[in-house]
């Protein structure tokens, strides 16, 4: 008995199965891994803004030639040392070499503490529109003055 035919359609309904299994399974994976990127897009970003944070919080541990994006690091606590209530913009000038903008909102509570509001745009079209974060550190000072 010749099982030529048999097998062809054997054949033929097992692609047709693993086709359907493909089909149903590709866009799962694919947005699986979009959400991914999307998930790691966003760690950097809270990590970027804790960065700043950090910053100015061990501003007088620090090297005297740091930057926060376009700006030293010295010149924005004292930027933000002049006023009780400021915001600043950074990068201070338009440049697109930066992957994110920052403002810095910062208003003061009490004599020896300040409360932070950071938040970091991305500057490209992403899901992700903006991380902030909120912190009260004392009014940091270089060498403890």
């Amino acid at each position: 008995m010749d099982n030529k035919g048999f097998t062809l359609i054997e054949t033929l309904v097992g692609l047709f199965l693993l086709g359907l299994i493909v089909i149903t399974c590709l866009p799962i994976m694919n947005s699986g891994l979009y959400n991914i990127n999307l998930a790691k897009e966003k760690a950097l970003m809270v990590l970027e803004v804790e960065s700043i944070v950090e910053k100015i919080k061990a501003y007088d541990c620090m090297e005297s030639d740091e930057y926060i994006f376009d700006m030293k690091l010295d010149d924005l606590v004292e930027t933000l040392s002049d006023s009780a209530e400021i915001t600043i913009n950074l990068p201070l000038k338009d440049n697109s070499n930066f992957k994110y903008s920052c403002k810095i909102h910062k208003k003061n509570r009490g004599e020896e503490l300040w409360e932070l509001h950071v938040y970091l745009s991305h500057n490209q079209n992403t899901r992700i529109s903006r991380v902030d974060i909120m912190a009260i550190i004392s009014t940091p000072r270089r060498d403890g003055v």
